[in-house]
């Protein structure tokens, strides 16, 4: 292997060691495991790598979110919008839901 392809192996490998604590703080969100996501919050906190936590956050999700949708960008935004407009209006998204149905 060339050593600049394997210099670029080495970054690429090491992007994804550094998403793992976002996906594990999405894992313990999801099953609702507070004490973890608290635990690997004050990892990074403690760390001094509370940014890097959340701009993997950030791009974690936005991959779920793509994934989820088919990588339908549209539908992506249309969902952020709702949840942004919901969550400015201080109303939560699954009452105004409810309240749009009926």
């Amino acid at each position: 292997m060339f050593p600049v392809a394997a210099a670029e192996d080495c970054k690429r490998a090491e992007a994804l060691r550094r998403r793992v604590p976002a996906y594990a703080l999405i894992r313990a969100m999801v099953t609702q495991d507070q004490d973890a996501a608290v635990l690997l919050v004050d990892q990074a906190r403690t760390a001094g790598s509370l940014d890097l936590l959340a701009f993997n956050m950030a791009s974690v999700a936005a991959q779920a979110l793509l994934a989820s949708e088919g990588y339908d960008l549209e539908r992506v935004l249309a969902a952020l919008d709702y949840w942004m407009e919901s969550a400015s209006s201080g109303v939560p998204s699954a009452k105004r839901a409810r309240d749009a149905a009926a």
